[in-house]
């Protein structure tokens, strides 16, 4: 669902960076290969960790505007519908800042 939500959005500028906890990335490269996964994966490190603050459930998806700031914290599985209510209107303000 999130590799789907990403192609339908990824040329608006929405962009997914999958981290692991755990995997090294040999490990992570070969899992989003056998799924199929295009959009970028990689191992966690301390500056990371501190970026995106405390993660104590698996999956926790951070939403992050164009800025840079986290937006959205969820913990837990994301659906489509709910990506798209927080993350269109992010895509949509972005496009009407950009400059023509």
């Amino acid at each position: 669902m999130i590799e789907r939500f990403w192609r339908d959005h990824r040329d608006q500028g929405f962009e997914i960076v999958s981290i692991s906890v755990d995997d090294p990335a040999d490990k992570i490269a070969a899992w989003m290969q056998d799924k199929g996964y295009a959009f970028m994966a990689a191992p966690t490190n301390a500056s990371l960790a501190a970026a995106f603050g405390n993660v104590a459930t698996v999956p926790t998806s951070c939403i992050v505007d164009r800025e840079g700031r986290i937006r959205h914290k969820i913990a837990g599985q994301v659906h489509y519908p709910r990506l798209e209510q927080r993350i269109v209107p992010l895509l949509q303000s972005g496009r009407a800042e950009e400059p023509r």
